[in-house]
């Protein structure tokens, strides 16, 4: 189950970085809250808030 949390928290921080970094390539650095780079940004941030949940759940004995 903390392999699936580490997993989960990597793929959200690895997203964030990807879109943040496209969004400065594509030339949205300036204002980069885009329609689509804020979805992006809101379902990676839920990955990570699911992953941290998921480390802290205890397991069922």
């Amino acid at each position: 189950m903390k392999t699936k949390s580490l997993i989960l928290i990597m793929l959200g921080v690895v997203g964030i970085v990807f879109t943040s970094t496209f969004d400065i390539i594509a030339g949205k650095a300036e204002n980069y809250i885009g329609p689509k780079s804020i979805i992006a940004i809101i379902i990676c941030g839920l990955l990570i808030i699911l992953g941290i949940i998921f480390l802290l759940k205890k397991p069922k004995a």
